[in-house]
Order: C-alpha cells, then structure tokens, then sequence
C-alpha cells in the first residue's frame, strides 16, 4: 500500500507486480511448511528466487526509507528460504 499511496514511479505496474509475486510465493510456501508438504523444499527454491527479485526491485528506491525496509526483509526471507532448500 505503500508504494501506491506514493504514486509516481513507486506505483510503477512492474514493481508492483514484483512485490504481489513475493507476496504470494511467501504464502504459499508458508502454507506448504505448515502442513508438511513432502514438496516445500521445492517452493522454498522458487520463494528465494522471487524474493531476491523483489528486493532488488526496492532497492531501486533507496531514497525511501520503507523500500529499505523491505528490500532488508527480502533479502533476509530469501537467505531463510535457501536454509530450508
């Protein structure tokens, strides 16, 4: 909600599409942990991968304090991901 109450390139539809994947992927692979999916190591790998994206992309707003933030929890649920691969 962030970057859509900021508008202007913060709301730009790539970035945002960026931070939904993320969004979702970690849910999902929260709900594969959770009922001990013999198949979470899998979702894990993908997880990684989206959130390294999605910290990437806030990192191209380092003048924002709250994209600091969340590129600093990517990058951290990214490496926690890798743990559980």
């Amino acid at each position: 909600m962030h970057c859509l109450r900021k508008g202007e390139r913060h709301a730009d539809a790539n970035h945002i599409m960026t931070m939904v994947d993320c969004m979702e992927m970690c849910a999902t692979c929260l709900n594969f942990m959770l009922r001990e999916s013999p198949r979470h190591h899998r979702t894990c790998e993908v997880c990684a991968e989206v959130c390294d994206a999605c910290a990437k992309s806030c990192a191209s707003y380092a003048d924002d304090e709250e994209m600091r933030r969340c590129e600093a929890e990517c990058h951290r649920c990214a490496e926690l991901c890798r743990e559980m691969v």
